[in-house]
């Protein structure tokens, strides 16, 4: 009598071998791979009546494709068909993969066995995020001690130490949006202002106090963000060797140069980890910016919308 996959002896007669999927990064099978340790006249006449996925064998035949596809799916796994939808190409192991079992007929009308499938899942993708903010500078509504107006658009001199806290910054300059060809990229139309790097008496070197108080742990790190651009005053850039720091506790975690700023007048955006800055247990830590050219220059750089956010991953 010929055998069937409800037959008792196809749960324990290891004709089939049983296998292992998802070694050495590749999360990709097929068929022929699960078969290429089994006995050669494995699923001989034809796959679609001699194959099928699953824990354990309907009464009423093979499963079809759908139900073998759905079987898989809740364990992870994503099936390819061909163009027809009638027949499996290959198979993708998702991150919640698990173990699955397949059944399969030796040779033309021989016995079914069933073979366990050790599936090895990929690590979880994980996506870093933007945590708690603890510290943002956006150079927005500082009162102004001096205002200038050129082509249009407005420069002012104003305190940075009394308005935010600022050291070394009682005498800083803002650019409003516009000024040197420069657009912000925060604040309100009117009350929106960039930081200039090259102060009237020359390059800046300024700093501001930030707290972390929350203790490092693993998976948890810092990052640094900030908008820059280079200058353009009627055809006047920033020097080719000007050059700019963003310093945490005296240590430097970003170097712009101008030549890094492809046009004059963009803004670019970095995102820099400082997860560095909190190897010790002191919460207190200190944002530096520094213009290090130097030498004054008319044109410096354009310095907008500061943050540090706990970077969540």
């Amino acid at each position: 009598m010929a055998q069937t996959p409800t037959s008792p002896s196809a749960l324990i007669n290891n004709a089939a071998k049983d296998d292992v999927v998802g070694l050495n990064g590749d999360f990709n099978f097929t068929i022929s791979d699960l078969l290429a340790n089994d006995p050669g006249g494995a699923a001989k006449v034809n796959i679609g009546t001699q194959f099928f996925f699953g824990d354990s064998a309907p009464a009423a035949g093979i499963p079809s494709i759908g139900d073998q596809v759905s079987y898989l799916a809740a364990h992870g796994i994503t099936a390819h068909l061909n163009a027809a939808g009638t027949a499996f190409v290959s198979f993708d192991i998702g991150e919640s993969a698990t173990d699955i079992n397949y059944f399969v007929q030796i040779g033309n009308k021989g016995t079914w066995s069933q073979a366990h499938v050790d599936v090895s899942a990929p690590d979880p993708v994980v996506v870093p995020h933007l945590g708690g903010n603890l510290f943002t500078e956006n150079f927005d509504n500082i009162p102004a001690e001096h205002v200038w107006v050129a082509s249009g658009s407005v420069w002012q001199q104003v305190d940075l130490n009394a308005a935010h806290g600022w050291t070394g910054a009682a005498y800083s300059e803002l650019g409003a949006d516009g000024y040197l060809e420069v657009e912000t990229t925060s604040g309100a139309t009117g009350q929106a202002f960039w930081l200039d790097t090259q102060n009237s008496p020359g390059p800046i070197n300024i700093s501001h106090d930030f707290i972390d108080g929350t203790a490092p742990v693993d998976g948890k790190t810092a990052v640094l963000s900030f908008d820059i651009a280079k200058q353009d005053f009627d055809g006047h850039f920033t020097p080719a060797n000007e050059s700019f720091e963003f310093r945490i506790d005296g240590q430097t975690v970003a170097q712009i140069d101008a030549s890094d700023l492809t046009n004059a007048g963009q803004m670019y955006h970095y995102e820099v980890n400082i997860a560095g800055y909190a190897d010790n247990t002191d919460s207190t830590h200190t944002l530096s910016l520094v213009d290090t050219t130097g030498e004054f220059h008319f044109n410096g750089f354009s310095v907008d919308s500061v943050q540090i956010n706990d970077w969540v991953v």
